[in-house]
């Protein structure tokens, strides 16, 4: 550093959005020893003194028997209320405990009122990782989770993981510092659209215009989040609302009350799904993520499953909800079982690309459908639904169940050996590239360890990636609901250290002994890989393992790497990585521990050893071969248009 620059009286240094005025009186021609650490030491202080006498956080936690009342005025003392406590007051109101962001300016003030009213703030590196995060927990709890980013870039970074939560159906109230009203139009500091920009992502958008109203704003946003289809949904917070102070009594609207009301279909409706199911060669139950969503949705789904004898499988989000090692749970044969099924019974599952739109020639021309769902529109998609039963999925079975009376599918029908010998014929292929120790190793066999490690524990796994995690839904079976989180419906990479991060909170917080599991490929992982110093900060013990091919879908060995000559931004190609990246290194950085694996001994090894961690992030590099590939496909992953 310059004498010139230390000899200045008064320097500006830019802090997550403000600007801080720093008055030095040196006026030394050298530097001085330690007079930057003083420097820091009087910005810290000059901050503090600035927040003190600029505004105070009104502490009013769930003790406080105002909140109960449901009116809030000013604190025993005689200081004013401003918006960042009303914000926060009004969170905790309706019951939100968690919060994920990325605080500046202008949403400093909330993250520090949440804290100080109970709520539990998470400080991530990326809006995108904290809206993962955010809208994770709110389906692993099935609470209102709160998301807070600041204005223009911060909501714009933010709007990804949004869509993501609409799209999969997973609650979020994500707050968004704006510019100041009285500045808008005028080239504010961040200024943007950010309320036409999030429409697309959010059920609901709204912007309350003063302190009174910001409790019935938050309150319309939970009820929105949290009620018909979850979704994201987004509270626009203008700067000069943050800070403006009150005396003024503040009514805070009644909790919303949760779970959802419910719905079951007429009875008729029920009688007349029954008659269908009864009447098909052929059937094919396919559960959903909407049955772990529904609070008697995974009970009822099991007890439907048992006293039916129904053949039936699961989509990604629905994994869990019934035992793969159920019976009947027929998951192995999933192409032979959509293409000749007669009649499909969707229990929370949509006909869209997953299920490859419930269309010729994956499914049968002439297919009937029975179809329970909670949203009306969700009926007739791409296929006509013969039995559409508007309702909530648990209640609904409820009901369907006791009317099966004495029927049962017969197990010995045709349709249930063939669709057990293809399922039998596939688990074989897959069991021979499992026991191919062979390094470098396949996908399956580097599978093969975790596997047997998922059967000995409960855990939370995060599966993430395109092989690794197509494989994954293969290798490794899900036993109970929410217990696996992936890349759901909107094919989203980047989810995965940002849902390991709230899983891993969820656990500590309601389960102690339920692990985390991230298996992810090497690109994924690259996504949201700075959230490894998010789950450090907060000590969490989440293992991540890297299946890391050097590349995406495919990469180079080393040696091929170093051949390729002149322009690498023309000769490299475009699915390469690093080869061989020693991703475990980084993690090390930030007081995790790291390895460096190659074959299925070490890999069993290290997932033993790096639960022995208990204090923060542990990362297992697998390296495999960078040409695996999945056991060939009769058909592909993905129905594209033909036009």
């Amino acid at each position: 550093m310059s004498t010139r620059l230390l000899s200045t009286t008064t320097k500006c240094i830019r802090s997550s959005g403000r600007f801080l005025s720093i008055s030095s009186s040196s006026s030394s021609a050298k530097p001085q020893r330690g007079l930057i650490k003083q420097i820091l030491i009087n910005t810290k202080n000059n901050l503090l003194s600035q927040k003190i006498s600029r505004r105070q956080i009104t502490d009013y936690s769930a003790k406080d028997s105002r909140i109960n009342s449901r009116n809030l005025k000013t604190k025993p003392d005689g200081s004013k209320m401003d918006g960042a406590a009303v914000t926060a007051a009004a969170l905790k109101s309706q019951g939100v405990e968690y919060m994920f962001g990325v605080v500046g300016f202008p949403v400093i003030e909330v993250g520090m009122a949440a804290q100080a009213h109970g709520i539990r703030f998470v400080a991530c590196r990326n809006e995108q990782a904290a809206a993962y995060a955010a809208q994770a927990m709110g389906y692993l709890t099935g609470k209102p989770v709160a998301l807070l980013v600041v204005s223009g870039p911060g909501i714009l970074h933010a709007i990804g993981g949004l869509a993501n939560a609409t799209v999969n159906c997973w609650p979020v109230i994500c707050i968004g510092g704006t510019a100041d009203v009285g500045l808008e139009t005028r080239g504010a500091f961040q200024e943007w659209s950010q309320q036409e920009s999030v429409k697309t992502a959010c059920k609901h958008v709204s912007r309350p215009t003063s302190l009174h109203t910001i409790p019935a704003h938050i309150e319309k946003a939970v009820r929105a989040a949290m009620y018909g289809r979850p979704g994201a949904v987004y509270v626009d917070l203008p700067g000069n609302l943050v800070l403006t102070q009150t005396e003024e009594e503040i009514t805070f609207p009644a909790q919303v009350p949760l779970p959802a009301p419910v719905s079951i279909p007429p009875i008729a409706q029920i009688e007349k799904a029954v008659d269908t199911l009864k009447a098909a060669k052929n059937p094919l139950v396919i559960v959903g993520k909407g049955a772990a969503w529904s609070e008697r949705g995974a009970t009822q789904v099991q007890q439907f499953l048992t006293k039916s004898k129904l053949p039936w499988l699961a989509t990604p989000g629905g994994k869990g909800v019934a035992s793969d090692l159920h019976p009947r749970f027929i998951g192995q044969a999933r192409s032979l079982a959509l293409r000749e099924a007669d009649t499909v019974f969707l229990i929370g599952a949509r006909f869209n690309w997953i299920l490859h739109f419930g269309l010729p020639p994956r499914f049968r021309k002439n297919v009937k459908v029975v179809q329970i769902d909670l949203c009306p529109e969700e009926f007739h998609q791409n296929v006509l639904t013969e039995v559409p039963l508007l309702g909530d999925i648990g209640e609904t079975l409820a009901e369907l169940t006791p009317r099966l009376g004495e029927w049962q599918y017969d197990e010995q029908s045709e349709w249930f050996k063939k669709l057990r010998a293809n399922a039998e014929k596939n688990r074989d292929a897959v069991e021979k590239l499992v026991q191919d120790h062979s390094t470098p190793l396949n996908y399956y066999a580097a599978y093969h360890p975790i596997r047997d490690f998922l059967a000995k524990h409960d855990v939370i796994v995060v599966n993430e990636g395109a092989n690794t995690m197509d494989i994954g839904r293969t290798m490794m079976p899900s036993t109970l609901p929410k217990r696996r989180l992936d890349a759901g419906t909107f094919g989203t990479m980047g989810v995965g250290q940002g849902y390991a991060l709230a899983a891993a909170l969820w656990a500590r917080d309601n389960s102690p002994n339920t692990k985390v599991l991230v298996v992810q490929g090497d690109s994924a992982f690259g996504f949201s890989a700075m959230e490894l110093e998010t789950i450090a900060r907060y000590k969490l013990p989440v293992v991540t393992v890297i299946i890391n091919n050097s590349g995406i879908y495919r990469g180079l060995l080393p040696e091929d790497d170093q051949q390729v000559d002149g322009d690498r931004t023309l000769n490299l190609p475009v699915l390469s990585l690093t080869a061989e990246c020693r991703y475990e290194e980084m993690v090390k950085a930030f007081g995790g521990a790291g390895r460096v694996v190659r074959s299925v001994p070490e890999i069993k090894e290290a997932l033993e050893w790096a639960y022995q961690k208990t204090d923060g992030p542990t990362v297992i590099n697998a390296l495999i071969s960078t040409d695996s590939e999945r056991k060939p496909q009769a058909d592909h992953w993905l129905t594209r248009s033909k036009m």
